[in-house]
């Protein structure tokens, strides 16, 4: 028997049991947003299409299998978001989407969309003492802040 797979590009049809039946639903990954995240760890919305809210088991990884994930939930149908690890992930790393012991690469034709990367270098705020100077008033003291203007 050939395998077949199947994904909805805007959730599952009301009766899909019939289909479930016949054929392997599986997730789609297509993205990764943003492409570049802080050593601290970033949140990360990945799409893919096919991933249920309730889906379990899913996690985005690395090309060595390894979670990048603290945290990971499916906020709705084909959305996923993923709390990163406090760690370095390479330049261009191009992430996959894993589901029990299923692997799921990126099905872009822009493999750029599914890389990511946390470096110590990204111009990220770093803190490195936070002094409380009132009940109103925390001063952070640290290096690459920006700065709004009323």
């Amino acid at each position: 028997m050939t395998t077949k797979k199947l994904y909805f590009e805007i959730g599952h049809p009301k009766n899909h049991a019939i289909v479930n039946t016949q054929l392997d639903l599986t997730p789609k990954f297509v993205s990764i947003s943003p492409n570049i995240g802080s050593i601290g760890g970033t949140i990360v919305t990945a799409q893919v299409p096919g991933a249920t809210t309730s889906s379990t088991d899913i996690d985005i990884v690395d090309p060595n299998n390894n979670s990048i994930c603290d945290s990971i939930e499916v906020v709705s149908y084909g959305v996923v978001q993923c709390k990163t690890k406090a760690q370095v992930i390479a330049n261009s790393t191009v992430l996959k989407v894993t589901q029990g012991y299923d692997e799921y690469s990126c099905e872009n034709s822009d493999q750029t969309l599914c890389q990511y990367e946390q470096s110590e270098d990204g111009g990220f705020p770093r803190i490195s003492s936070a002094i409380i100077t009132d009940l109103n008033t925390i001063t952070f003291i640290g290096t690459d802040f920006e700065f709004a203007s009323d």
